[in-house]
């Protein structure tokens, strides 16, 4: 499993993704939290883009367990 994030649609989104592939402009990918989202140019900082937007919280979450984090350090998300 390899790890990463991207923002996306409003949001820093984490997925899991082949060590050898990366998300692409324009194509969607389906994030830790579920959502399918896609990424735009503007999306991506090796692009010129900022990374501004606020963290998912779910994929804050589920990546966290996933990494076996204390349970202390896994904020918890309401529905």
């Amino acid at each position: 499993m390899t790890l990463r994030w991207q923002q996306a649609e409003g949001r820093r989104h984490a997925l899991d993704i082949d060590p050898y592939t990366r998300p692409r402009p324009g194509e969607q990918f389906r994030a830790l939290c579920g959502d399918e989202v896609t990424p735009q140019r503007q999306d991506f900082h090796e692009l010129g883009g900022k990374w501004l937007d606020p963290t998912c919280p779910l994929c804050d979450h589920v990546w966290r367990e996933i990494e076996h984090f204390p349970a202390n350090e896994i904020p918890a998300v309401s529905p």
